[in-house]
């Protein structure tokens, strides 16, 4: 895939409006804010990476931001025909009723270049349970919907053992003709120890209107940096 030349753009702004966030944080007491979490898993078709970002900026919690980077690059070093699949979204949000909150952002891709978006987010969590759904519309040429939803489950083994699974699913498809534009499912299974998870990861997906497939198996490991 051929990056948009418009793409570079749209990271310089997110850095700098990542940098003001930060910033922000620094300057005043904001509430708990989630941990930044970084996954990468080496399989038997390309490597996976993910990291995902969300941050508090007023000091009641409600407004925030968050951002997704997902990565998947073939093993073809120096070839050309190399597929590299990328996805950036980066929202605003703004929480107005018990874990659920209003997102609205961009997200950047090399196939499609950029699409803005609205929708929504909620998350409900305890020491056992993760669930989040985000659902939303892109608007741009041609608009399509997506709806995200992910479940970890992470029981106590020991005092400082878990078992770590997820389950983390996708579907967008064009609003106009209902034709498929990506889906995909991913597994994971494997232990948590403090602030590492480790363990077999599965990844399914599917892409365009002709739904090619590509699957990949492999070993991940999770980290939470701060």
């Amino acid at each position: 895939m051929i990056a948009n030349p418009k793409s570079s753009q749209y990271i310089l702004i997110l850095f700098f409006f990542v940098t003001w966030c930060w910033c922000q944080n620094k300057e005043t007491k904001t509430p708990y804010s989630p941990p930044l979490s970084a996954e990468v898993m080496v399989g038997t078709d390309h490597v996976f990476f993910q990291t995902i970002v969300n941050k508090p900026i007023s000091n009641d919690g409600k407004l925030g931001y968050s951002f997704v980077t997902a990565l998947n690059t073939e093993y073809k070093v120096g070839d050309e025909s190399k597929q590299v699949d990328l996805m950036v979204p980066i929202a605003l949000n703004y929480k107005f009723y018990k874990g659920i909150a209003l997102n609205a952002g961009f997200a950047m891709n090399p196939a499609f270049g950029n699409r803005p978006f609205v929708g929504f987010r909620y998350v409900k969590a305890n020491d056992t349970w993760v669930v989040v759904v985000v659902p939303s519309l892109y608007v741009a040429d041609h608009s399509y919907y997506e709806s995200l939803a992910s479940l970890e489950y992470t029981p106590k083994i020991s005092k400082n053992l878990k078992l770590y699974s997820r389950l983390q699913g996708l579907y967008s498809f064009e609003t106009s003709t209902g034709a498929h534009d990506r889906s995909y499912v991913y597994l994971r299974f494997g232990l948590n120890a403090s602030k590492f998870a480790f363990g077999l990861g599965y990844n399914w997906d599917s892409y365009g209107p002709y739904k090619v497939l590509k699957s990949n198996v492999g070993l991940f490991l999770k980290s939470t940096l701060f």
